[in-house]
Formats: structure tokens, sequence, C-alpha cells
């Protein structure tokens, strides 16, 4: 099973990603991304909104930047919270899902606003059967 961990940055916020696989290792970015922004402590709706995602790219590092920054649209210009990361299936060079959201009637207190997710020393690396990256938010 995938997992993450919030890393100190200096500017900016760090997450480090890892994943059996390049599904897990997707599912474990959301998982972060919506720790990091505590979007899951928003007073929320009880509507579900599904939001397909469909993505090209030209490896799996920019397939991470391009599904993180459309989860960092869907809360700047939507306002609505991604809750829950359906029949996620990641390819060659592309990533398709459905990203469940609620409308978000109150950001939480410690809501972290991320600007973009970078290309900043981003390298998703094979390690002991692992797929494992740092990737930096831009807050």
């Amino acid at each position: 099973m995938g997992n993450f961990e919030i890393l100190d940055h200096t500017a900016d916020i760090a997450m480090r990603i890892s994943g059996t696989d390049a599904a897990d290792f997707f599912h474990a970015a959301f998982d972060g991304f919506c720790e990091i922004t505590e979007i899951n402590s928003a007073v929320l709706s009880d509507n579900e909104i599904t939001h397909n995602i469909a993505l090209d790219g030209a490896d799996n590092e920019e397939l991470l930047v391009r599904f993180l920054n459309e989860l960092i649209r869907m809360i700047q210009e939507n306002m609505t919270a991604p809750v829950k990361l359906l029949n996620l299936e990641v390819g060659n060079k592309t990533l398709k899902c459905d990203v469940i959201a609620k409308t978000i009637e109150k950001l939480p207190d410690g809501y972290a606003e991320i600007k973009a997710a970078t290309y900043h020393m981003l390298k998703i690396e094979h390690s002991d059967d692992r797929l494992i990256a740092t990737c930096i938010l831009d807050v």
C-alpha cells in the first residue's frame, strides 16, 4: 500500500510519495495532497460532484505535476474539495480517474493554500520494488 510523508521545506511544502506501482503511487499522492491542504477538515456540502480527469504527459513526473495541479484547480477555481479517488488508470504517458468532490462551504482554519505543484528536483525513482518521489508544492 502506498504512503506519504510531509517534509519541511524552506519556502514550500514537500511530500515524499511512494507506492508499489503507478496506481498506488498516484493514490498516495492524492492522500498526501488532501492531508497537506487539510481539505478533509473543511465544512463541505452533502452533494457529490464527479470530476473526470484525463491527462497526457511525457512521463510520470509530468503526469504527477498535472494531476496535483488539477486537484489545486478544483479547490481554487471551483471551490470543491476532492474527497475520493476512483477508477484510476495509469498507462504509458496517460492518467485517467474520477475524483469525487464536495462543494466547500468553509475552508478549514489550517488550510494551506497551494499555488502549484512544481518540477523542482522531481524524479520518480524505483527503489526496493517501489516508486518513490519527493514533490515540492509552491505555497
